[in-house]
C-alpha cells in the first residue's frame, strides 16, 4: 500500500509571491499538521517515507516519521511539476500580482 501525501504547508505558501525563496521551510502551523498527520496515521504501518529532497519535504516526513518506527529515504525523482522555484520575476508575474 503506498500513501501519497503533499508536503505540509511551507514558507512560500504562506508569502507573497515576491518573497518567495527556492527552498522555504515549513511553516508554524505546516509543523502542526505534519505533527497531527504522524498523528492520524498511528494506526497505519509505515515501513518507509520516501520524500524529495526539499526542506520542506523533508521536514514533513521527519515529523510524520518521529511517530513511527520507520526512516525516512530522500528521493532525487521525486519533485513537484516544474522543478524548483528559481525565485520572483516581476516581468514574468504581473498577471498574479493582484
Amino acid at each position: 500500500q503506498i500513501l501519497l501525501i503533499q508536503h505540509a504547508q511551507s514558507q512560500n505558501n504562506a508569502s507573497h509571491e515576491s518573497e518567495r525563496v527556492p527552498d522555504p521551510p515549513i511553516t508554524s502551523a505546516g509543523t502542526q499538521l505534519a505533527t497531527h498527520l504522524g498523528q492520524a496515521l498511528r494506526n497505519s504501518q509505515l515501513d518507509l517515507i520516501y520524500c524529495s529532497g526539499f526542506l520542506r519535504s523533508l521536514q514533513t516526513a521527519k515529523s510524520v516519521a518521529a511517530h513511527h518506527d520507520c526512516g525516512v529515504e530522500i528521493r532525487a525523482d521525486i519533485f513537484e511539476k516544474g522543478g524548483c522555484y528559481s525565485g520572483f520575476r516581476p516581468a514574468e508575474n504581473t498577471d498574479n500580482l493582484g
